[in-house]
């Protein structure tokens, strides 16, 4: 975890320093004695932890908050008791006050820890690819929403793409084959050369031939080439 220490006092800044690094998972990648070298360090690090003083000359720690460009976790340190009510309207994970006792300090890490699992849950939350769910498509001219649970494969068809559905039916979308592999986040799905992807619910049987590729059989769609490069990955999605 990536810390950065704020504190006009030199003493203050050396002390929380030696105290932190008694703990393996935490690096001081740089210090500042004032906001405005806190705002540069900040912005510049990127830090996940920042020990930030609150009283300090021209900007105080509360007037560096909004000059950050992404937010860290925040720990406020100072001597005086009375700000605790507003660092806590800040959202601060913790309030310490000086001279940080090493049992006050671990608690506080403590909290520190389980307030970024929180973030990092979040954010695989936020950027984990839901995937398509349903396409559009047409048929004898007429566009249709298709619910990528009611088709059984993909495709290649000219300068189209083929969906077919599991109930027979056959729809055709302008999305490409490559355009869906690269979209569709179902495991139920694989492309199994450059011109198809099957579902896995329809695969009767497969083989391999001298060639190193393969050729496999569905139960109602015929036989589909498999791709020597694809091979692999087709018997471990299997």
């Amino acid at each position: 975890m990536k810390v950065i220490i704020v504190d006009d006092e030199p003493a203050a800044r050396g002390l929380l320093r030696d105290q932190l690094e008694e703990f393996g998972d935490l690096e001081v990648v740089a210090e500042a004695k004032n906001g405005v070298e806190a705002i540069v360090q900040i912005n510049e690090h990127k830090p996940d932890l920042v020990f930030l003083d609150i009283q300090m000359p021209v900007l105080d720690g509360f007037d560096v908050l909004p000059y950050l460009k992404e937010r860290p976790i925040i720990v406020f340190c100072t001597a005086f008791d009375h700000y605790a009510l507003k660092a806590f309207d800040e959202n601060a994970c913790d309030y310490l006050l000086k001279p940080i006792e090493e049992e006050r300090l671990e608690q506080c890490l403590a909290k520190v820890r389980k307030e970024q699992n929180k973030i990092e849950n979040i954010s695989e939350i936020l950027t984990e690819k839901r995937g398509l769910e349903k396409i559009v498509c047409h048929q004898n001219g007429v566009h249709m929403v298709v619910w990528l649970k009611d088709v059984d494969l993909f495709r290649k068809e000219g300068r189209y793409t083929l969906a077919m559905g599991t109930n027979g039916s056959e729809y055709l979308t302008d999305l490409t084959i490559a355009h869906l592999a690269d979209e569709i986040n179902d495991a139920n799905f694989f492309q199994i050369n450059r011109s198809v992807i099957i579902r896995k619910h329809i695969v009767k049987s497969y083989r391999v031939l001298a060639s190193g590729a393969g050729e496999l059989d569905t139960f109602e769609h015929g036989s589909f080439s498999l791709s020597r490069s694809r091979l692999v990955d087709f018997k471990a999605w299997l």
